[in-house]
């Protein structure tokens, strides 16, 4: 059985794992090691490790795997962890049931066309190689500058103070 909860990466401020709900090879999420349930409650360093780790899952996915297309999405809800994911969609896989052209209404079917036992050996792959992706010295070295520049604005000061902001009408 394929450990899928291990992460691939981690430090003091994200983790990066296979995503736990997928058989996917490749899919993963990120999640900052703090709960933070939004976006705006991240730090600036957060959000540019967020960002920055994003970017690489999709380089090695596109380098490493040949995976041409793919869906970065973050999901926020109450009283859960925000948490960016990143979906290579397979195109052979896709294609067996679904059109590149209009294959977003069809991502759920997509995700549970995979189960663990038929890609878990894929799954250990990926991981395999991406953890050899995201470990280089060139990677530590942009990791190390984003934490160094100490991009840490609070949401309060993120937040613009304008009356203007109050004066905008309700969407009813």
């Amino acid at each position: 059985m394929v450990e899928i909860s291990r992460p691939i990466y981690k430090d003091n401020h994200i983790s990066i794992l296979q995503a736990e709900k997928s058989a996917v090879p490749g899919m993963y999420e990120i999640k900052p090691l703090l709960h933070k349930e939004s976006t705006i409650e991240l730090s600036d360093t957060e959000l540019a490790l967020f960002i920055y780790m994003q970017r690489q899952l999709r380089l090695g996915l596109k380098t490493l795997f040949n995976v041409e297309l793919c869906g970065l999405y973050v999901e926020e809800h109450p009283d859960r962890q925000v948490t960016s994911y990143t979906i290579p969609f397979h195109i052979d896989k896709l294609t067996e049931q679904f059109s590149t052209d209009v294959y977003q209404p069809h991502i759920a079917d997509y995700l549970k066309s995979y189960t663990l036992s038929s890609s878990c050996h894929q799954i250990e792959t990926f991981n395999a190689g991406m953890k050899e992706m995201l470990d280089p010295p060139s990677v530590r070295k942009d990791i190390k500058s984003i934490l160094a520049r100490g991009l840490v604005r609070s949401t309060e000061t993120a937040l613009p103070k304008s009356k203007e902001i109050e004066k905008v009408p309700k969407i009813e």
